[in-house]
């Protein structure tokens, strides 16, 4: 038995946020760069915001080079706004065998 104490500090864990940038390609056509560093809860909502205020783009790149991963499910949400309906996203299967597969059951890409 060793009797230690210390101290623990409660401090808020900042997440990184969804980052986005234009540029031109050599053709003049302009793109939009959104980057996620990490999924969280609020992410869907960030990339949302994100594509609401590229929308004059011709293009959208979404990099996720480098995600920490994260929350999961906000990486499947992310994926919903890019994807057409009735596309499997995700498969998982656990450790008994049972299978999840979460399919696209919106309305599909949000961006034309």
């Amino acid at each position: 038995y060793i009797d230690k104490s210390f101290d623990i500090s409660r401090a808020i864990v900042q997440s990184n946020k969804v980052q986005q940038y234009t540029f031109k390609t050599d053709k003049g056509e302009k793109v939009g760069l959104i980057r996620v560093p990490t999924f969280s809860q609020s992410t869907e909502s960030q990339v949302r915001t994100a594509l609401d205020e590229l929308r004059k783009s011709d293009a959208f790149l979404l990099d996720i080079r480098g995600n920490a991963g994260g929350y999961m499910p906000a990486g499947v949400d992310v994926a919903k706004l890019f994807l057409p309906p009735r596309t499997r996203i995700i498969s998982e299967i656990d450790k008994t065998g049972r299978t999840t597969i979460s399919i696209n059951d919106g309305i599909g890409s949000v961006v034309d």
